[in-house]
C-alpha cells in the first residue's frame, strides 16, 4: 500500500503510514472492512493476538515476523474462524501461505503434485 502515499503524506507529523493507506485500501472493494490497529507499538504475540478476538474475518501479514510469531497467529486465526494470509516478497522470491480453515475445499483438478520452484 505504500504506492498510495505521496512526499507530503510522508511530512504529516504524528500519522502512520497505515493511516494514510487505509481510506485508499478501502475503496479497492466496499464489501471489505479495513482497519487500522493503531494501539499495537510492537509487533509482538502479546499485541497481535488480542486483535483477533475483534471479530475479523481475515489477517493479512506482509512483513517479515519470526516463524513462532506466524504459527501463533495462524493457530488463533483458526480458533476464531478468521482465515490467514501470509506474503512476502524479497526481490525477485516471494512466499505466500494461505490457511482459509478446516472447511475450505481446493478442488485439484488433474491430481498431480503442485509445481515448486528452488
Amino acid at each position: 500500500g505504500n504506492f498510495y502515499l505521496t512526499p507530503e503524506d510522508l511530512a504529516k507529523d504524528g500519522v502512520n503510514r497505515a493511516e494514510l493507506c487505509r481510506p485508499l485500501l478501502a475503496e479497492l472493494n466496499p464489501y471489505v472492512n479495513v482497519s487500522v490497529a493503531s494501539e499495537v507499538t510492537e509487533l509482538t504475540a502479546e499485541q497481535l493476538l488480542p486483535l483477533l478476538d475483534t471479530g475479523i474475518t481475515c489477517l493479512v501479514i506482509t512483513i517479515p515476523l519470526s516463524k513462532d510469531l506466524l504459527i501463533a497467529l495462524n493457530n488463533k486465526c483458526r480458533s476464531v474462524g478468521a482465515s490467514f494470509v501470509y506474503s512476502l516478497t524479497c526481490g525477485v522470491f516471494g512466499e505466500v501461505f494461505c490457511d482459509f480453515g478446516p472447511a475450505f475445499v481446493c478442488s485439484d483438478k488433474d491430481g498431480n503434485p503442485p509445481s515448486t520452484s528452488q
